[in-house]
């Protein structure tokens, strides 16, 4: 896993997932958190991205994803804890490669990351649901309900 820390600063590089099934967007929550984000994780060394974002579902969810192409390029600065956050996030479109319990639950259903539970729920993909979920990073609101047709970058702070 790629982290590195430095006093109290954080430095990440995750890679998260956007799928969208009949006008719904899957997210996902850490144990203990108050938001919820796109589901992923942090890579690997000598991992590519798309290897990183297929391990971690199969690992999250037990299911297959086809990885379809890049969306955003996120450079993201938060406060998390007691700790300053410089991620770099590569998001992508990705769709799942067979029905599983994932495609047919409304959720909420879980998964575990390491020893912690994840909890998933497909949530609407429009303006008005997505702008009352604390969903992070925040600029994921409003984007999620048009998602580019090229790869976009991003500097965040949140």
């Amino acid at each position: 896993m790629i982290v590195v820390d430095k006093d109290r600063q954080r430095f990440i590089y995750r890679i998260a997932g956007l799928a969208i099934q009949d006008g719904f967007v899957l997210v996902h929550q850490g144990e203990g958190d108050d938001h919820w984000s796109l589901p992923g994780g942090r890579a690997e060394v000598g991992e590519s991205a798309a290897q990183t974002l297929t391990r971690e579902m199969q690992e999250e969810l037990g299911a297959r994803v086809g990885v379809l192409r890049p969306l955003w390029l996120a450079e993201n600065f938060f406060a998390y804890g007691a700790r300053d956050y410089h991620e770099v996030g590569l998001y992508f479109l990705m769709t799942f490669l067979e029905a599983g319990p994932v495609m047919r639950s409304d959720g909420p259903f879980f998964g575990l990351d390491r020893e912690s539970r994840l909890t998933f729920r497909w949530v609407p993909a429009d303006a008005a649901s997505l702008s009352a979920l604390p969903l992070l990073p925040s600029f994921l609101q409003p984007a999620l309900t048009n998602p580019p047709e090229s790869l976009q970058h991003i500097v965040h702070r949140g």
